[in-house]
């Protein structure tokens, strides 16, 4: 993507900032990634209006006026010191290896503290141990890092539990009051697969009513994966749960083989591991990457030898 970016716009006067990342480090979520972003194309001479008449802007607008004025200013800030913007965040320096490898460690803590809130504790532990199964077979820093973000994405798939918390997320409410202002109303559209597939063609449109609903669901979230997940008995659910074991595994024996073979298949391991980015949109369209994901995978597999 940067590739292509560069390509087709000036390269030298881009400026590649890990917005949310860093939003989240400084303000504790990335409601005000945006504006950080902003701070950043408005220091780099991106955006020509002057500083004075953006923040005026902001305090017009009204909607969290402080946070958005200091997340302006920290994008300035990030242009002139990129370094202290991110220990100020909590992220590593960009540059040594030595960063490198915190930026993975950090990567891994913040992804299994999700998955405690996206399940439960056992969940995130499945993947903390997995992760450290690969690294002990041998795995390079390049395949831990794609595990790291690749096995989370597979493990956090977004169904009707997690749809319902990050509706009632306070980062949902910050952005929808900074698109709608104080007390604007709110109607969430949705067509769960369960209801879809009992014939179910419109998709219901809910308001703040459905609060206790929603809810309920979002508590209902340790039920995924047992008998009583009913939102699972969909062919998609099931397939979304077995992929992330079906992942770990293979990877795992893959970084076995390749270590046994003097690494001779690192490479193609490594293109394995980040396979599963293949793996997104919603219904047909994840069924249809779903199944050339696992084309692609049987076809890395035969490269391997194991």
């Amino acid at each position: 993507m940067v590739n292509r970016l560069d390509s087709n716009s000036r390269a030298e006067h881009n400026r590649y900032a890990p917005a949310t990342e860093l939003s989240t480090g400084l303000f504790g979520d990335s409601a005000t990634a945006n504006v950080l972003l902003l701070g950043v194309a408005l220091q780099a001479g991106a955006v020509p209006i002057a500083a004075a008449n953006i923040e005026h802007a902001i305090e017009l607008n009204g909607v969290a006026v402080e946070r958005n004025l200091e997340a302006l200013r920290w994008g300035r800030q990030w242009v002139i010191d990129p370094d202290a913007v991110a220990a100020a965040a909590g992220l590593a320096a960009t540059g040594s290896s030595d960063a490198a490898l915190m930026t993975t460690e950090q990567l891994i803590a913040r992804r299994a503290a999700d998955l405690v809130a996206y399940q439960s504790t056992a969940y995130s532990q499945r993947y903390l141990e997995a992760i450290e199964r690969i690294r002990a077979a041998g795995a390079s820093a390049a395949v831990v890092d794609a595990v790291a973000r690749n096995l989370y994405k597979l493990m956090a798939y977004k169904d009707e539990y997690e749809v319902a918390r990050l509706l009632l997320a306070p980062e949902a409410k910050a952005a929808a009051v900074e698109v709608g202002g104080k007390g604007a109303r709110v109607t969430w559209q949705l067509h769960p697969p369960l209801l879809r597939a009992l014939g179910m063609q419109n998709k219901l449109q809910l308001g703040r009513w459905a609060t206790p609903a929603l809810m309920a669901l979002s508590a209902a979230r340790r039920l995924r994966g047992t008998a009583l997940d009913i939102p699972g008995w969909t062919s998609l659910r099931r397939t979304e749960r077995a992929l992330a074991g079906e992942y770990a595994s293979t990877v795992e024996r893959l970084v076995a083989a390749s270590v046994a073979n003097g690494g001779a298949a690192d490479d193609v391991v490594l293109q394995i591991a980040e396979l599963p980015d293949m793996v997104r949109g919603y219904e047909s369209i994840k069924v249809a990457n779903i199944a050339a994901y696992r084309t692609r995978l049987a076809e890395l597999v035969t490269l391997v030898g194991s």
